[in-house]
């Protein structure tokens, strides 16, 4: 379980501002980056992995564990395809780039962009429930 870690909570709470702004993208990113940090301490809590693996490297782990559920996890991985192109830059016309994205499906890009941060926010939200414990703030 998750103690809440006051970087994985700036996560959060940026992520929703961003959505809500209309900042898409952002909102995608800081979403993946709070699960990322989701699964990852909890591989650590339960002594699974030791420093930081890649996400690949923690999805596959948490999917042999078992630790969340599967379709969290696949959602996880298809969302990481989705905000690559963002983070690290591929070639033109690469499948999971949002130009291509938009070829594809004949959709503006700023709906795709919402659909994708709406996703990750929601999922963000079902790692946070899974994982977070009760924590007491002192003075």
């Amino acid at each position: 379980m998750m103690m809440a870690r006051p970087e994985s909570l700036q996560l959060i709470q940026e992520a929703r501002a961003t959505f809500v702004d209309g900042h898409f993208v952002a909102a995608l990113i800081l979403a993946m980056a709070f699960i990322e940090h989701a699964i990852v301490e909890d591989l650590q809590s339960r002594g699974k992995v030791q420093g930081s693996p890649t996400f690949a490297q923690a999805l596959n782990l948490a999917n042999e564990q078992r630790l969340f559920p599967p379709d969290w996890l696949k959602r996880a991985k298809r969302l990481s395809y989705r905000r690559n192109p963002f983070a690290h830059l591929k070639e033109d016309g690469h499948a999971h780039g949002l130009g291509q994205r938009v070829l594809d499906t004949k959709i503006h890009p700023r709906s795709i962009m919402e659909s994708d941060a709406k996703d990750a926010i929601e999922l963000m939200y079902s790692f946070l429930t899974a994982t977070v414990r009760g924590f007491q703030m002192t003075e």
